[in-house]
């Protein structure tokens, strides 16, 4: 039981942190598009589609 208890705090926090790590992806995303650097090359440095870039971006 303290197991599944400490799991489920483990994975809570996990996601907490993945998410954190993507607000600051897409900040970083769209500060450098701001700055005047085109999608395609945001997107080859992320290893993102640029698809994803310009959802980001228009988000």
């Amino acid at each position: 039981m303290a197991f599944a208890k400490d799991y489920a705090s483990r994975e809570k926090a996990l996601a907490k942190t993945a998410d954190e790590l993507r607000q600051e992806r897409d900040e970083a995303i769209r500060a450098a598009y701001k700055d005047g650097l085109p999608m395609t090359a945001i997107a080859a440095v992320m290893d993102l589609s640029y698809q994803r870039v310009s959802q980001i971006v228009r988000s």
